[in-house]
């Protein structure tokens, strides 16, 4: 599966109680005077050529390896820290009743210090990753090397340097871990991948194992907290010695747009206090009973009630990270057994921490500042009047609309779709429940149909222009004068409404079957009989090419000169399950590329969009979105809405430009509402070898710095980020942001 996460960026102050001490900690902090005196009284073997974690070699190295000083946060004693004040509701978000988990994934390989070192082009954040070159080996492994990938592919046949090039093209997180016993450094690599040309890596991070200096703050890491992982992981050595000796770092699906010490960066945009921060601290409860595990459960168990384990990234639920270590046991049955309610949230003592938990007054301001955008109704309303206004919206009763539709929904999911934001059902809309649930309707025409108010419009037969055959025998579904004849009788039956049309992709130069003159005389006959005009391509769920998820803003900014003045939609697809491709091969539809489509349409012109939510596969399924999907849509939708008017306002007159770092593709729009300037930008980047990607090949999009120029903009002008409660100062003429991969940022600018 192709996991991609979203960084935040924070820029010039301090969120949510987030520590701003470069320093581990102040004040005394309570360690283990026996481990220190083991560790210290071992012998470091002589290292002179890279040796593997999973051997006896590394096993008596790492024996005599101080991981950072005495106090480090990694190494303190919590086992009589207090409980925090919200433990049980931030365990109850985690899930109370699910099972302690473990991956087994992070290897590392012992390098000797005089480890020759190399370039790693890093390719998604330079602005956050330390300087090179990096002692990298040639047999550097790869996240999940050797176990899983024996376990689950191609088994004894698969080889470290396969795995390391990606043959079998999996993607994901793919760390990579260096360690220099003999100095104390430690280099970790996210999305690292070796190719003809050397080692790439979406960031790099090194930490000095002889200090307790953290990472600049608001900066991430190899792993999202900006921690690092080496520490954390449970070796075979450990387990045989009887306890970890160490905090373990844990995965949890939903974590807060906050961080505490060490932690250094959050990777969410949730602000339930429920939910933990990156860094926060759990610990198995002393009451537990662990005498009733093997010696190596009991070990992993100790080290939780002595040591416990630190949010470190979003993922799987209590999942904690074990090398991928042959001679180490399956454990999962054993822990599986421990749930997440004997886990218990610790906050430091106070004389061992110390936190800022107000915001800087830069942050209160930006948050104090008068918000002009309108309230979000609970309902939609009753419809007057339908037009088009001059920024090719739809306007209700003379106000700007911004449709988040549904696609051929039953009733019975209204209301669960109206809680995620959509505002309009098309396809099957049924307007008597519709307006029940506080939303509109776009129905096919059936004469007859009473008119109650809520009905926004007719929906066309869908995808007209669907071709049977190819090139010169391709033939559409409905030929244009079928259509011509169509839409004039519902025109004639009910002028006050307006006509909804959904073509396929094929107008596209990307996507078209039709040779290219039948291309450009087809679509605009189409297009001159309705009113609105979308189309559906869905990347992933159509046909696993996660490499064309760019076509949704192409697709966008090609119908709108299609259009002309008539508004445009985009259908986004929510999940997998797609009838065409066998389920077991189709990649993910993950939240960040559903929104980054979302964002896509909408900076290049659509003033409306839809959502796709069936799945056929492995059985059908009228509403498919996982619960991860549902709380993006969700987010995403109210967003929307709230930002509607500025969306669908005047497109700004100011000299505007955005250029991303090394030419990566990107995209903005610009609006002047209230006298304000609105930028809507998007990181549509989907990596180097994306142009050569195939079916089912995972992507590596990247990230950078953007600079956006604006004629007349003042040094020191305040550009609020929206929704990110940040600021950013301006320079003169200019200002610049971070974008993850994929990632958006909305702007607002007082002129």
């Amino acid at each position: 599966m192709n996991t991609y996460r979203v960084f935040v960026i924070v820029a010039g102050f301090v969120l949510f109680g987030v520590f701003v001490t470069d320093e581990a900690s102040s004040g005394p902090a309570k360690n283990d005077p026996a481990r220190l005196e083991r560790i210290r009284a071992a012998k470091m073997p002589r290292i002179d050529k890279p040796v593997m974690f999973d051997t006896p070699e590394a096993d008596a190295i790492l024996s005599a390896l101080e991981v950072f000083p005495p106090d480090n946060p990694w190494n303190q004693v919590v086992s009589d820290w207090p409980v925090h004040g919200n433990s049980k509701n931030m365990i109850a978000s985690i899930g109370a009743d699910k099972p302690l988990r473990y991956n087994p994934d992070m290897g590392f390989v012992l390098v000797p210090p005089e480890q020759k070192s190399v370039e790693v082009r890093i390719t998604s954040y330079p602005g956050e990753s330390d300087r090179g070159p990096f002692p990298v080996p040639d047999n550097m492994p790869i996240e999940g090397w050797p176990v899983t990938y024996q376990r689950d592919y191609d088994g004894p046949s698969l080889t470290l340097r396969d795995v390391q090039y990606d043959k079998l093209r999996r993607g994901g997180d793919r760390h990579g871990i260096v360690v220099d016993p003999v100095n104390r450094m430690l280099y970790e690599f996210y999305a690292a991948r070796k190719t003809d040309n050397g080692w790439q890596a979406a960031q790099a991070s090194v930490f000095d194992l002889k200090t307790n200096k953290l990472r600049p703050d608001g900066w991430t890491s190899a792993d999202a907290a900006g921690l690092p992982i080496f520490p954390a992981v449970v070796r075979y050595d450990e387990l045989r010695r009887g306890i970890v000796e160490h905090a373990m770092r844990v995965t949890i699906r939903k974590t807060r747009r906050a961080y505490v010490a060490p932690a250094t960066h959050f990777a969410s945009r949730h602000e339930n206090e429920d939910y933990p921060r990156m860094g926060e601290r759990l610990r198995l409860r002393q009451d537990y009973d662990v005498s009733v595990f093997s010696p190596e459960v009991q070990a992993i168990l100790k080290g939780l009630k002595r040591y416990g384990m630190f949010v470190a990234d979003n993922g799987i639920e209590w999942a904690i990270s074990v090398t991928p270590d042959p001679r180490i046991p399956n454990l999962h049955a054993e822990l599986r057994r421990v749930k997440g309610s004997d886990f218990e949230v610790v906050v430091a003592p106070q004389s061992q921490s110390r936190s800022k938990n107000e915001e800087p007054e830069q942050a209160r301001q930006t948050q104090a500042s008068e918000e002009p955008l309108p309230n979000l109704p609970e309902k939609v309303e009753f419809i007057q009047s339908v037009s088009v206004g001059n920024n090719h919206e739809l306007r209700i009763n003379g106000e700007p609309f911004f449709p988040i539709m549904s696609w051929a929904q039953s009733p019975r999911n209204y209301r669960l779709l109206h809680n995620l934001g959509i505002n309009t059902h098309a396809g099957t809309g049924d307007p008597v429940a519709a307006k029940e649930a506080g939303c509109y309707a776009v129905p096919s025409f059936k004469p007859g149909v009473t008119e109650n108010g809520y009905i926004l419009g007719w929906i066309f037969d869908d995808e007209p222009d669907m071709p049977s055959g190819r090139g010169t025998d391709a033939k559409p579904k409905k030929s244009p004068e079928y259509v011509a004849r169509k839409s004039d009788s519902i025109r004639k039956t009910s002028p006050d409404r307006l006509l909804f049309m959904t073509l396929t992709g094929h107008f596209t130069v990307e996507q078209s079957t039709y040779p290219e003159d039948v291309r450009k005389t087809l679509y605009p006959q189409y297009v001159s009989h309705a009113d609105v005009v979308g189309f559906d391509i869905y990347p992933i769920y159509g046909s696993g090419h996660a490499a064309h998820l760019d076509w949704v803003g192409k697709g966008v900014s090609q119908l709108c000169d299609l259009a002309g003045p008539k508004p445009v939609y985009a259908w986004i697809e929510t999940g997998k399950g797609s009838r065409w491709m066998t389920y077991e091969k189709q990649p993910d539809v993950l939240p960040i590329h559903t929104r980054n489509e979302v964002w896509q349409a909408i900076t290049h012109g659509a003033t409306a969009i839809g959502y796709f939510t069936h799945a056929w596969r492995p059985q059908f399924k009228e509403f498919a979105p996982t619960e991860e999907m549902q709380a993006e849509l969700k987010r995403l939708n109210t967003q929307i809405s709230r930002l509607a008017p500025a969306i669908l306002a005047a497109p700004a007159q100011e000299n505007i430009s955005m250029k991303l770092a090394n030419g990566l593709n990107c995209h903005f729009k610009a609006a002047r509402y209230h006298g304000d300037l609105y930028i809507f930008s998007v990181n549509m980047d989907l990596g180097e070898g994306a142009k050569n990607a195939k079916q089912f090949d995972p992507i590596y999009p990247r990230g950078g710095k953007a600079v956006f120029s604006i004629a007349g903009l003042k040094a020191g002008t305040k550009v609020e980020v929206v929704d990110e409660k940040r600021t950013i100062h301006a320079e003169d003429g200019k200002f610049s942001d971070d974008f993850a991969p994929l990632a958006e940022h909305i702007y607002r600018i007082r002129l």
